[in-house]
């Protein structure tokens, strides 16, 4: 016997004859995601070989290994060759010391995440490059897989499936998978933050806080890029739940218990490492010298001949300039890093006093290059990823998601562009909701298409 009523509509990519569970959508998506990461790791011949010779890879390398022999997070000087890649790290069964605490050189450029993660495989098996590599193409194919799991529990279960399928094809993805970088631990703790966040907007509650922050403080530990989002994030937050006293019966002091809690969970990590940064450079530089020697590439003329694009060409005739200038050119090590970086801002800070015509034009270089434009296929990406954001723009996640690719866009072009490495972390939540926004467009077209009555 009806009962007249109507059934609840369901969630736009999801079908009444689609049973699948989340965790098994999700497991799914994993495992389609990881096989193409490995095949495509291997495909580019980096699943077995050992990092990139003279770059980020060998110094994040050498960082993580001489934090398994004890010595901590920086160089010997043995490692300079290997950092200047006319040597391959020399093969040993034991991370031991490869040289005195008195002639070790602590550094406050990289981000210590990844540094870490390869500290960890190094105390059990050293230099073990290929368990690196897998170990980084899970943490991609976990970032995908993460999304597709929230995305099934919401009810879009064909978007989860379809955006695991997208993703296991995704270029971007593809190229920067198993690579010895911080772009697939970035690109998990991206998505598990995006996911949290959501989690926080929706819930409000202590424990979703804890969770958010928590995420926070890991992403910024593996890329200090996003430590510009702790502001926006902290006042984000603290509006949120203050709205939320005015609209509930909570107590005065409630809201700001879990205001504490959140910005207490989201300094775990990075606030001891901030404090650690203070110290070996007897200066208030928590976050490091790679933002102020990165920075001189954003904003010079190297990064306009370049149409935003980031190049170390500033930062080089800096470095050459203070060898050369009888001032400075007794520094070494971290003493040479601090000036490096100081003057770094400050060239950062004269081409954009000297050069205010040319501002905004070099912002929308970074922006543009940023979102790709000019690419064939990635308007299509970005379009659908729009309608699945509009669509699902009431859930938790599709706002959270919405905020960090206009922080990430905002730091962009406040600070510099290099390459596709800044969109990456975000590209699985990107294509889930692509795939939300594909399958409500065909589902549009498909009831528009049937003849009323």
């Amino acid at each position: 016997m009806s009962t007249g009523k109507k059934p609840d509509p369901l969630p736009v990519g999801t079908s009444r004859r689609l049973r699948v569970s989340p965790l098994v959508a999700g497991l799914a998506v994993f495992c389609l995601s990881l096989a193409s990461y490995l095949q495509a790791a291997h495909q580019n011949g980096i699943l077995h070989a050992p990092p990139l010779n003279g770059g980020d890879e060998d110094s994040y390398e050498r960082l993580g290994f001489n934090l398994a022999s004890g010595l901590g997070f920086g160089y010997c000087p043995c490692d300079q060759p290997v950092l200047l890649g006319l040597a391959e790290p020399p093969d040993t069964n034991r991370c031991e010391p490869q040289c005195s605490v008195e002639h070790f050189e602590p550094t406050a450029y990289r981000p210590p995440g990844f540094p870490f993660l390869i500290a960890a495989v190094d105390l059990i098996q050293p230099l073990n490059f290929s368990l690196i590599r897998i170990i980084n193409c899970m943490c991609c194919a976990g970032g995908v897989a993460v999304v597709a799991l929230t995305l099934a529990r919401q009810g879009f279960t064909a978007a989860a499936l379809l955006m695991g399928l997208t993703c296991s094809l995704d270029p971007r993805l593809r190229e920067f998978a198993g690579t010895f970088l911080t772009e697939n631990t970035a690109t998990l703790a991206c998505s598990v933050f995006a996911v949290a966040l959501g989690t926080f907007l929706e819930r409000k509650n202590r424990l979703s806080a804890v969770f958010c922050g928590g995420a926070l403080t890991l992403l910024v530990f593996i890329r200090s890029f996003y430590v510009a989002w702790y502001p926006v994030l902290w006042i984000l937050v603290a509006v949120v739940l203050f709205r939320n006293r005015l609209r509930s019966n909570n107590s005065g002091s409630s809201w700001m218990m879990t205001l504490a809690a959140f910005c207490l969970a989201s300094l775990a990590l990075t606030l001891p490492w901030w404090i650690r940064n203070c110290i070996v450079l007897e200066s208030l530089m928590p976050t490091g010298t790679q933002g102020g020697i990165g920075i001189a590439d954003g904003f010079s003329d190297s990064a306009w001949n370049a149409h935003g694009s980031w190049t170390s060409q500033t930062a080089d005739q800096i470095a050459e300039q203070i060898r050369n200038n009888p001032a400075t050119s007794d520094l070494k090590g971290i003493a040479f890093e601090k000036e490096h970086s100081r003057q770094g801002a400050a060239a950062a800070r004269l081409w954009i006093k000297e050069h205010p015509d040319q501002l905004l034009t070099l912002t929308w270089w970074k922006l543009s290059r940023l979102w790709e434009a000019g690419s064939r296929w990635h308007p299509f990406l970005f379009g659908a990823s729009a309608i699945g954001l509009f669509v699902s723009r009431r859930r938790g996640f599709a706002r959270a998601t919405l905020l960090l690719l206009l922080l990430n866009s905002l730091t962009v072009m406040a600070t510099y562009h290099t390459y596709e490495r800044f969109l990456t972390p975000l590209r699985p939540a990107i294509h889930g909701f692509a795939a939300i926004g594909a399958l409500a467009t065909v589902t549009g077209l498909r009831r528009s298409m049937i003849p009323s009555g």
